[in-house]
């Protein structure tokens, strides 16, 4: 089946390299190499959704388990990751929709302890969605959202590894 872009040129399968997934997740997310499509007409490059909602998944643990406080794009990713909207989520952590929008914006910085109560909550979603979460990246979670790292800008997130293992058991071509 030929797949067609908008601009009706036709999608060819090629393997994309430093895709940035970052319209997708909202941080800075490149991945390294990945399977794709570009537009014989426009060149517009994509990937398969199935791809994207696996890295989505993969990503939520990653941020869940970074080394110090969630940052403000970070805290939002993982929000939007659950489906939750700020006041949803507000209701879950006890506080007031307004400290979930400061959080977000960047105006306050997320207290550790709602830190680590929104780890936990993703951390619970993805056990409970089977994407492949272990106890021991539980624990990472917890342990990570715990220490009181100084907070600053992570570097983007490459997931090589995750796409590698993907490919190894060949659940997209």
């Amino acid at each position: 089946m030929e797949l067609k872009c908008e601009c009706d040129g036709t999608l060819v399968p090629v393997t994309l390299e430093d895709f940035d997934l970052s319209a997708y997740a909202g941080i800075n997310v490149i991945l390294a190499v990945a399977p794709g499509y570009r537009c014989s007409k426009c060149g517009l490059e994509t990937i398969d959704g199935a791809i994207i909602n696996e890295v989505l998944e993969r990503l939520a643990l990653e941020v869940a388990k970074m080394p110090q406080r969630l940052p403000a794009d970070h805290a939002r990713f993982l929000r939007k990751h659950l489906r939750l909207s700020q006041q949803a989520l507000a209701e879950r952590l006890c506080v007031d929709r307004v400290t979930v929008a400061k959080w977000e914006s960047g105006e306050n910085v997320i207290s550790s302890q709602h830190d680590l109560a929104l780890r936990a909550i993703v951390v619970g979603h993805l056990l409970r969605s089977s994407a492949g979460v272990r106890p021991e990246d539980v624990a990472d979670a917890i342990d990570h959202a715990r220490k009181e790292a100084p907070l600053k800008m992570p570097p983007p997130f490459i997931l090589q590894e995750h796409l590698d293992k993907l490919r190894s058991e060949q659940t997209w071509h």
